[in-house]
């Protein structure tokens, strides 16, 4: 069968993007013998090229996905598609197809929906469209049927337990070359799938509950190693960034990671996790294996709104005690902030300032990978989770608009803290935080953060941005140096 697959990637925070399910997807369905070609779209003006892309391959199958936020441009495609080709199977997947599958079905034109991981049910669909068999009851695979309007919703599949049976992502659907380069000369990647936690923001529960058998699995390290061997042969880059959402969650992989690790390559990397994931020793360990950055999550410096509204019962004393002892031993940590929270007032935007400023006051946080820290977002709303849901209850919930960009702009619409206010106070978070102690940074913050500036600055590739902060890191080393 040939297929072209569409991710939508407009107005968001990153231009050039590798999109790793289609990734996955390829280099699953390739092998057995299907022509898969993947086209992301990064501005609107350039949805048309879906329909040049489909008339040079000609495909049985188009399929869509993107994040929730991406919903109307991703449904925008799918009408168009419809129209430039009527006789085109139309699928659609990926996570909001999965919290949210009725989204699709409710549009005509979409002729199905994989549910949950899609290696096995994208296979089972095309086979059974290259032999003209029913689509229905197929593991993990909705549709609705035309005549009488039901959703039929097959069995929920399995999730794929052992990862290293599974082949490497092929980075060649798109230019990944490009890709690096655009982000800094960084390696995006990922050692497993899902998450153990339940925090109220985040969709992994009801993703989990989409599927049977275990969620949360981890590749084996001699896989990921592999993994890298692979792209150090094909690819030039200097940096690792692993995009899982707590890296650390198995505290014996991540040991045996850190001591294979440096015996293979010298990259620096960086991660994302909790701090009641992490200990002085694995802080160490990390260390010595060559982890330049960690991306810790304090979503909010008001207990009651972390502990109780977001349930994630981490304490700012457990994290203040890990971040000092990640500067103390070289790692820069990347704070992760969230405004406009439910519930939220200037009074806790203040609390999470505080907190900021107590984490950095002897150090500015610059990624080589991912720029400069805090980092600061507008609250997303995102559907299947418990906000989403409290979001609506409360009233505060405007439906995504075309132009919606997320983390940026804000859905809820509060009484006591305003969007209009949210924006605001977003802008001057990172002047807020460094201005008493390093008042000359804060000052180039509050002009980075303006929202000018910022207009103008996703208009420059992120190659030529990333180049300028290694100059600027560079700098600033040299400065410690000296003093």
């Amino acid at each position: 069968m040939k297929v072209l697959l569409v991710f939508t990637n407009i107005k968001t925070l990153i231009q050039q993007v590798y999109p790793t399910e289609y990734g996955a997807l390829a280099a699953y369905l390739r092998p057995l013998g299907h022509d898969v070609q993947v086209l992301v779209i990064n501005r609107e003006r350039h949805i048309s090229r879906i329909r040049r892309a489909a008339r040079r391959l000609e495909p049985d199958v188009i399929g869509f996905t993107g994040i929730s936020a991406q919903f109307p441009y991703v449904q925008r495609c799918i009408q168009l598609t419809r129209r430039w080709f009527p006789r085109v199977t139309i699928l659609a997947g990926g996570k909001h197809a999965t919290l949210c599958p009725e989204d699709y079905l409710d549009q005509p034109e979409v002729d199905g929906v994989c549910v949950g991981e899609g290696e096995l049910t994208f296979r089972e669909v095309l086979e059974a469209l290259a032999s003209n068999r029913t689509l229905d009851g197929i593991a993990g695979f909705w549709r609705r049927d035309r005549r009488t309007g039901e959703v039929q919703a097959g069995p929920p599949r399995r999730f794929i337990e052992d990862h290293d049976t599974l082949p490497y992502m092929d980075r060649e659907i798109v230019d990944y070359q490009r890709v690096i380069e655009e982000n800094g000369q960084t390696v995006m990647t990922i050692m497993g799938r899902g998450c153990l936690w339940k925090c109220t923001f985040c969709s992994n529960e009801r993703l989990a509950a989409r599927g049977s058998g275990t969620y949360v699995r981890n590749r084996s390290v001699p896989n990921l190693l592999g993994d890298i061997e692979q792209l150090s042969r094909r690819y030039k880059f200097g940096y690792l960034y692993f995009r899982d959402d707590t890296f650390t969650w198995d505290r014996e992989w991540t040991a045996r990671w850190c001591e294979e690790y440096p015996r293979h390559f010298d990259y620096p990397f960086e991660i994302l996790t909790r701090a009641d994931c992490l200990d002085d020793e694995l802080l160490e360990a990390l260390a010595r294996a060559g982890c330049a950055n960690i991306w810790i999550g304090l979503d909010s410096g008001n207990d009651h709104i972390r502990e109780r509204v977001l349930r994630k019962k981490v304490s700012t004393d457990r994290l203040i005690q890990m971040t000092d002892k990640m500067i103390a031993l070289g790692i820069t940590p990347t704070i992760t902030n969230m405004l406009g929270l439910p519930y939220e007032t200037e009074q806790t935007v203040m609390d999470t300032v505080r907190v900021n400023k107590r984490i950095h006051r002897d150090v500015v946080a610059l990624s080589q990978g991912t720029g400069t820290g805090p980092k600061v977002f507008t609250f997303s709303p995102f559907p299947g989770t418990e906000l989403f849901d409290l979001s609506q209850k409360e009233g505060w919930l405007r439906p995504i608009w075309y132009g919606f960009r997320v983390y940026r702009d804000s859905q809820n619409e509060m009484p006591q803290l305003p969007s209009a206010r949210v924006k605001q106070l977003r802008n001057r978070f990172r002047y807020l935080v460094y201005r008493d102690r390093y008042p000359g940074r804060a000052l180039l913050f509050l002009l980075f953060d303006h929202p000018l500036v910022q207009e103008l600055l996703a208009a420059v590739p992120r190659g030529q941005f990333f180049w300028f902060m290694r100059k600027i890191r560079r700098a600033i080393t040299r400065q410690r140096r000296d003093d």
